[in-house]
């Protein structure tokens, strides 16, 4: 079978709805650890991309969404983390582009000090967190590169869908069981749903334009006024739903390694002009979310 894209980290999160969205008749996914049907094992420390190349036939665009994402892991395992977020990253990303396949390298918005938000592509990044300045050094190697690219620095997703790492899903259950939630009320970020970030991405695959993008959401939120929405959006559709929160700071937890930035907002116009990208409302994805919940 002949496949157009290769989604390299395809049992991710945002990999796996990538996968979704494209099915096994355009796309090619790969996973390390978590196996999926129809996936492709690749270990990106120790496999070969060439020999995966060569076996799955004709590639235009490769998604490379594969990384350690856990902010403190990256920060206490510092060696073994940047082996893969740059190290094996950049040598994978040089052989896609010797192969003249576009790569869509997944960046963060993190990329930025949260000093001040709103920002555009022109705004010099100045990363606090070790997963972010991981990221900003492959973002530099793609940019000296006379090659087309992608570098989509996403924001924070959330997902109208029920699943495990959804963060709509964490906060219903834990409100089930009768945990407490705490709300960061002053961290503020472009929250975007999941399915409009994953059509962004193929938007800019095919997109003539190359370079950085911001793909966030058409809102700047904190935790605390997503947490809002979210409970208002469950009693529209569940008159009985009770849920609270405790307000926080987002540097209160005690098991932080690294200080957060306080605002990651970016600003997505270019994203926006030059594809006709139009994310939803974070209300909708949250009445979305309330209705798939009362519909089981």
């Amino acid at each position: 079978m002949t496949y157009q894209n290769l989604i390299l980290g395809a049992s991710g999160y945002f990999g796996e709805r990538l996968y979704l969205r494209l099915g096994p008749h355009l796309a090619n996914g790969t996973f390390n650890t978590n196996s999926f049907q129809g996936g492709t094992h690749f270990d990106a420390l120790k496999d070969n991309i060439n020999q995966l190349l060569d076996k799955i036939g004709s590639i235009k665009f490769a998604f490379v969404m594969f990384a350690e994402a856990k902010i403190d892991v990256c920060a206490r395992d510092f060696d073994e983390a940047r082996k893969l977020n740059v190290d094996a990253t950049i040598n994978i990303l040089h052989d896609l582009i010797s192969r003249n396949i576009k790569p869509v390298f997944i960046s963060t918005d993190t990329v930025f000090d949260g000093q001040k938000g709103n920002r555009t592509e022109k705004d010099k990044i100045n990363p606090i967190l070790t997963y972010a300045r991981f990221k900003s050094e492959v973002e530099d190697y793609l940019q000296r590169k006379n090659k087309p690219y992608v570098v989509a620095r996403v924001a924070k997703l959330i997902d109208c869908h029920i699943s495990r790492k959804s963060l709509l899903s964490e906060w219903f259950r834990d409100i089930q069981q009768g945990k407490k939630i705490y709300c960061a009320n002053d961290q503020t970020l472009s929250i975007i749903d999941i399915d409009d970030a994953v059509e962004a991405l193929i938007l800019l695959a095919n997109s003539e334009h190359p370079g950085v993008y911001h793909v966030g959401g058409p809102e700047q939120l904190t935790r605390l006024e997503l947490f809002q929405i979210f409970a208002e959006e469950m009693r529209y559709i569940n008159p009985s739903f009770v849920a609270t929160c405790e307000e926080c700071s987002i540097n209160s937890f005690d098991d932080f390694l690294e200080t957060r930035p306080l605002n990651t907002t970016l600003n997505s116009q270019k994203l926006i002009d030059e594809t006709g990208f139009k994310p939803r409302n974070i209300r909708d994805t949250c009445r979305l979310f309330a209705r798939n919940i009362y519909s089981q």
